[in-house]
């Protein structure tokens, strides 16, 4: 979540020795707990983190990487300002083409992890999309946008599609997680 952790260490000794023996009974152990440090941090809950709003987010495709039949790409959303969380997977994906009708793709949610995210100028999120020839799908097409209602949101985003070509109908997608540096 972006929030380092630092944590005191308490001191510990064994009463009576310093040198380690085994013995049929323990000794009993001494501990002194060590003072928390100025600035040490706990992270947020999600109670405390507010859900993200589509007017607060941004979204880029990363380059899309290529195999035979296949391609992938990230979607990154960016917050704005602030901070928000998303958890769970988008719903609703499907390509655009120019007048916003459906290029009747098959959206196939992947995973079963639903991690809690909390985005910041920091630490934006990824979605990771798959998208793949099945069904004799003839390809060749160039859609406009693609369109994904995000956790927990109401309403769908849109995002401009970077102009490469469709090999397959079928499109694969990864639950909302932390972007990796």
């Amino acid at each position: 979540m972006g929030v380092r952790v630092r944590r005191a260490r308490s001191r510990c000794r064994t009463a009576g020795s310093t040198t380690r023996t085994t013995t049929a009974s323990p000794r009993p152990r001494t501990c002194t707990p060590a003072a928390e440090p100025d600035n040490f941090a706990v992270p947020a809950t999600a109670a405390e983190i507010p859900t993200c709003e589509a007017s607060d987010l941004s979204f880029t495709f990363g380059e899309a990487d290529r195999a035979l039949g296949h391609r992938y790409a990230d979607l990154k959303i960016s917050v704005t300002a602030g901070s928000c969380s998303l958890q769970g997977a988008p719903a609703d994906v499907t390509f655009l083409d120019e007048e916003g009708a459906s290029l009747g793709t098959e959206p196939r949610y992947e995973g079963t992890e639903t991690p809690y995210t909390v985005l910041t100028a920091e630490q934006p999120a990824v979605i990771a999309l798959h998208w793949t020839v099945e069904h004799g799908w003839e390809g060749g097409v160039v859609p406009s946008a693609v369109s994904l209602k995000l956790p927990g949101l109401s309403e769908s985003s849109v995002v401009d599609w970077p102009e490469d070509e469709l090999i397959g109908n079928v499109l694969r997608f990864s639950a909302v997680k932390p972007a990796l540096a």
